[in-house]
Parts: C-alpha cells; structure tokens; sequence
C-alpha cells in the first residue's frame, strides 16, 4: 500500500525545515493541508502561500512527491463570500497541478452555500444544485481540465446533529451519486467514521468511491492518536485498505507530531 504524510500532523506547523527533515527520515509522499493562515487571498485578490517556493523545490528535487492536498478553513472574513470560497477552490486545483497533485481533500461543508443549505438537502427540502455552491459546477469542470479529482471527506460539524451530516455512508453515498461527476470521489477519515461507529459500513458500502483515505487511531471521546495506541483493529483495517480497488494512497494524519514520531508510526503501518 502506499503510504503519504499530511503535513498537517507536524508540530507547531509545517515549516521548510520540518518538511525537509521528514524527507530526511525517508519520508517522500505527502498530503499538504493548507492552512487558512498561511494560504489566503489578499485584500487585492491574490493568493499567498508561504512555503510554495521551498515545496517546489523539494518536489523537483525528487525529495518529496506531494500526492493530495487538503483545502483550508478559510479566513473568518471570507466565510460569508461565494465568489471567495470558490476562488480558493479553483487556487487550490491551480496550486495541486502546479505541484504534480491529483487529490484535492475537501470537507463537504466547504461545498454548500451554508450548513442550513446542507441540512436542507439532507433532510429533503432542497435538490443538490440549489444546496451547493453556485458555480461549484465551474470548479468540476476545472478538476476534469486538470485530470484531478475533488475528495470528500467524511466528517460531522455537530454531535447533536440527528443527521449524521457527511460522517454516515448514507449521506456521503448520495451527494457523490447526486452531483454524478467522475471528478468527485471520497477520503475515507478512519478516525471521523470510528468515532460514529460508521467504519465498517463505509469500507463496505463506499468502497468503490475511497480513492484517498486519512489513518491514525481514536482514542475517545475525540481524540487523534498515533496508530496501535487507540481502539481501531489495525489487522482489519489495513487488510479493508488493501481491498478498495481506488485507492490510491493512505494518508498518516496525526496531532501533534514530529518526524520522529511519523517514522514510528509509518513503521508500525509497514512493519519489515
């Protein structure tokens, strides 16, 4: 199985030196998650992001390949755009086939015009088109001209949620079947469906829709923890991975991690 890091697990941030030094432990695929921090659109429109220059460079140098990237949370005072959020959706395919990447991870509330539009089409008051973004086809259209594919991520907003939002394969099942795109496809965030109980019965009922998936292990109510240190039965688990026949690679996605620590986790993932 192929196996990639999110940049996201490293502590405090991701940095040029801390990428460098997790190629340095022989670390060479990644999944960069773009923080709203760092990657933003300015109060002229362009976007800024940090460490462009020092990731291209790594990537020509054969040192890191980036696989998927992950969309930010955006900044507060863009929240309420339309024409933002889509923007930094388009930046973000733009950022992805200038770095060689196939996979843009995306939460499926980044989609909808608001999370009430979101529970409106999940409970049945609205069809997909009115729920999601206006011009979210636009952003398809631009995933197919790249070759690249947009990767919902399961995941809830609220425990109180009597939905289950996007983290029941029910849900995550019929946006991927109503919006019918081959260039919308899934993440699997192991972590997110343990948490609901939902595990099994995604690796089940989407298994031909997991095109990335997010691993590490839960240690609850909530908590991120490196595999073999929580509840999750890793044998299964890594025996369901190797079975999706669209997998492409799986993502370790710790908290609070060094490199160090990814090294370990990566070998418990792929034991001699």
């Amino acid at each position: 199985m192929r196996w990639a890091v999110t940049s996201g697990s490293l502590w405090p941030r991701p940095t040029a030196e801390s990428l460098t030094e997790l190629s340095a432990v022989g670390v060479t695929e990644l999944e960069l998650t773009l923080q709203a921090s760092e990657f933003y659109q300015t109060y002229f429109g362009d976007f800024r992001f940090s460490l462009a220059d020092q990731l291209r460079e790594l990537v020509s140098q054969a040192r890191l390949r980036v696989n998927s990237m992950h969309a930010p949370h955006l900044s507060p005072e863009h929240a309420h755009s339309t024409r933002a959020r889509l923007a930094y959706l388009r930046r973000c395919l733009d950022l992805g086939a200038d770095l060689g990447c196939r996979f843009l991870v995306v939460h499926p509330f980044h989609l909808f015009v608001s999370y009430e539009h979101a529970q409106h089409y999940l409970t049945g008051g609205l069809p997909v088109w009115d729920a999601l973004l206006p011009g979210f086809s636009d952003v398809l259209h631009a995933a197919e001209a790249g070759g690249q594919i947009i990767a919902l991520e399961n995941i809830a907003v609220w425990e109180s949620d009597a939905t289950g939002f996007f983290n029941t394969p029910a849900n995550v099942g019929r946006l991927l079947a109503d919006v019918d795109s081959p260039h919308l496809a899934m993440t699997l965030d192991v972590v997110h469906a343990q948490s609901a109980h939902n595990l099994p019965p995604f690796l089940d009922e989407l298994r031909d829709s997991i095109v990335t998936a997010h691993v590490a292990d839960l240690a609850r109510p909530q908590r991120r923890v490196p595999p073999g240190a929580g509840e999750i039965d890793w044998p299964a688990l890594l025996k369901a991975l190797a079975g999706l026949p669209r997998l492409h690679h799986a993502v370790l996605e710790l908290a609070h991690g060094t490199p160090a620590g990814v090294r370990d986790s990566l070998d418990f993932l792929r034991p001699p």
